[in-house]
């Protein structure tokens, strides 16, 4: 399956629901069809490959409008997995029902878990890339670095096996219309929840804000998300989108290097004049904002934003 066609699924669903259908109506678009829990339209190729229902749930009482829970570990079984680069995949997990939704807001994240060949548990934080109104599911995008324990796990799973999700837990709460701008700065999987928040604002139907993203990767051929991020771009008048790559093709057309105060100028919102959200590996933390403090704190603010006359209330760090 192509990722236009996955993507158009996303955007589509979100339209859907925004103009008023039922979750089974849009999901399935008819009443012969809605009983098929996330079986594909007849002809229609617009589902991940291998789209079936599971139903081997292990925690009680799974018929209910949220599926998580902040509280205990539940068992969610691997429905689909839809792969986006050499090392990155976006694994899609079931939900019991297909009118259940994550309860998430926007932007949140949640807890993976898994137990290894010693018996000891493994735990990630990971930032879904489907929204709360997409209903009976949650794709979670997952990349697999070199020695990564959970990255492995993940793409090991098959189809019908379960990882245990916990939360989901706030990270920055968006509202309609909080901000005329948000700027975003990401490299890497460190796209996820600048993807959520711009999601939200081109498809929540009372946000009228604009939003910005500089996504820095290390190639031209591997960029994490790049085609999510740029479909969202094309079929939003609001969101914007500019890549930028330390390795690059001749057919390349986007940035080159390191994120940069030009890049930074053109591209966010003025200091004072909207909100800048940074997410990244350790060292373009350091370089565009200045590292995180302990458990999770914002830290100071520093790097290229402090140069540039941006405040700790302009920047928000994931």
């Amino acid at each position: 399956m192509s990722w236009k066609s996955y993507l158009g699924t996303v955007v589509g669903t979100s339209i859907a629901v925004f103009a008023g259908n039922k979750a089974g109506d849009m999901v399935f678009g008819d009443e012969g069809t809605k009983q098929r829990y996330n079986r594909p339209l007849e002809g229609r190729a617009d589902r991940f490959e291998r789209d079936h229902p599971i139903y081997d749930f292990h925690w009680e009482k799974p018929r209910q409008e949220v599926a998580l829970s902040k509280d205990e570990w539940r068992g969610f079984p691997l429905q689909t997995r839809l792969t986006i680069g050499p090392d990155a995949q976006v694994l899609r997990f079931q939900l019991p029902n297909s009118h259940m939704r994550m309860g998430m807001r926007t932007c949140g994240f949640v807890l993976l878990r898994y137990k290894d060949s010693d018996g000891k548990f493994v735990v990630r934080p990971y930032t879904p890339v489907s929204m709360d109104w997409e209903t009976g599911k949650i794709d979670i995008m997952v990349k697999k670095y070199p020695g990564s324990k959970m990255g492995t796990h993940c793409h090991d799973l098959k189809i019908g096996q379960h990882i245990e999700i916990k939360g989901p837990f706030d990270k920055y709460i968006l509202h309609p219309d909080m901000h005329a701008t948000i700027g975003c700065i990401a490299g890497g999987s460190g796209v996820t929840p600048m993807y959520q928040a711009m999601m939200y604002c081109a498809k929540w139907p009372t946000c009228k804000t604009n939003t910005s993203l500089i996504l820095a990767n290390n190639s031209s051929d591997n960029i994490v998300m790049g085609d999510h991020v740029n479909f969202l771009a094309t079929t939003s008048a609001r969101a914007n989108v500019y890549h930028t790559v330390l390795e690059a093709d001749e057919k390349w057309t986007g940035g080159v290097g390191y994120v940069n105060k030009s890049m930074i100028k053109a591209k966010m919102p003025p200091p004072g004049e909207g909100k800048v959200f940074v997410c990244g590996p350790p060292a373009m933390m350091e370089a565009v904002c200045g590292p995180k403090g302990e458990k999770g704190a914002q830290g100071p603010l520093g790097g290229l934003l402090k140069d540039m006359g941006y405040s700790e209330e302009d920047v928000y760090k994931f």
